[in-house]
């Protein structure tokens, strides 16, 4: 069997965890106060915080693994309508004129039908969205297909009106990098759950992170929000 090798989400994980490292390092040391600063053999929180700034910066910086290669480096080319796209330059070039019709009507019919499920699913608050359970976490899954048809959705049209452009606009591929780890992270969580055995003591957790990644993409998603550092 060929082995994976899945870029795009050891990207999102490499940045995500270790600034989630560095802000729970930076807690540590506020809780810990003056004893935290004295480098000795019983300050066990001084080496972690010396080493921090190399994970951050070694294997890839994480502000170039955020807005150059989590999103802009070829996501969208997973979603359902930018593959025909591809698919339909491809034929350009010693395609007959009937197989690039049909590709493009395909991809116009895909477009709309993508548009029209994203627009429903929003003035419903995803109650209609397809889950895989039909338990307490049912809600959870629903908004997650909901907000990952949004992120296509916006995530297509991003790419149609700036093509190469996208490059230079890392302020907005650093967003959509964040609305991509926070479904990915999202999902690992609910799928972790279910692997355990839907552990009944742990649903509040899982509501609180569900909320916290929720809200996190309806920020980003909103156009004049502010933008916002890097995530943990």
């Amino acid at each position: 069997m060929k082995a994976k090798k899945p870029a795009v989400i050891s990207a999102l994980l490499k940045y995500r965890t270790t600034e989630a490292m560095r802000d729970r390092v930076n807690d540590a040391l506020d809780i810990h106060g003056g004893r935290a600063v004295q480098d000795g053999p019983s300050n066990y929180l001084f080496s972690g915080y010396m080493t921090t700034p190399v994970a951050i910066t070694v294997e890839g910086a994480n502000i170039l693994t955020r807005t150059l290669i989590t999103f802009a480096q070829g996501a969208l080319r997973r979603t359902p309508t930018s593959m025909p796209r591809s698919r339909r330059r491809r034929t350009r070039i010693g395609g007959t004129a009937s197989r690039r019709s049909t590709s493009l009507r395909r991809a116009r019919q895909l477009h709309a039908a993508h548009m029209t499920g994203s627009f429903l699913h929003a003035l419903s608050g995803g109650r209609f969205a397809s889950t895989p359970v039909q338990h307490e976490m049912a809600r959870w899954y629903r908004a997650l297909a909901r907000y990952s048809q949004s992120f296509a959705l916006v995530g297509d049209w991003t790419v149609a009106f700036l093509g190469g452009d996208l490059k230079r606009k890392q302020r907005l591929s650093g967003r959509m990098a964040d609305i991509l780890s926070d479904l990915y992270l999202l999902s690992a969580v609910l799928k972790r759950y279910e692997d355990e055995g839907r552990i009944r003591e742990d649903a509040p957790l899982i509501d609180a992170i569900a909320k916290d990644h929720l809200f996190a993409i309806e920020q980003n998603l909103r156009p004049c929000s502010p933008i916002s550092p890097i995530r943990s």
